[in-house]
């Protein structure tokens, strides 16, 4: 085959996979969580809204960093997500490091140090175009 005729046709491959894509608004597969303070903040997300209490054992907790940002990824896309979440809404409860380093699970549960919780439904994600920032 001529390379220039076989150069034009995975030329127009590419055009016809871009043009296949969806936009980024209906594939969203993360958000970014901004820490804007200056320390370590870590969190965890729960589908179980409205029930927003602290779950019994300690998940695995998520780090940001001070002044930066961590993206949280999603299997599938976030509408793909939403919809097998009953409520319609997720919560992500944020910790301060320290805290979590200082008292057990259960004093933070009982307590509930929690330093913010967000409540957030897949119209507040794209409202604030997929980024949740703290404070």
């Amino acid at each position: 085959m001529n390379k220039k005729i076989y150069m034009k046709i995975l030329y127009l491959m590419g055009i016809i996979l871009l043009k296949a894509c969806e936009f980024p608004g209906d594939t969203q597969h993360y958000f970014t969580i901004n820490n804007n303070t200056n320390h370590v903040i870590s969190y965890y997300i729960s589908e179980t809204y409205p029930d927003t209490s602290i779950i019994e054992t300690q998940p695995i907790l998520k780090l940001v960093q001070p002044n930066s940002s961590r993206k949280e990824s999603s299997w599938g896309t976030w509408n793909e997500r939403f919809e097998q979440i009953n409520e319609g809404k997720i919560s992500i409860f944020i910790f301060h490091s320290d805290t979590l380093n200082k008292y057990s699970w259960d004093k933070i549960r009982s307590e509930y140090m929690v330093l913010k919780r967000f409540d957030l439904s897949l119209e507040d994600l794209k409202q604030n175009n997929f980024t949740i920032n703290y404070p």
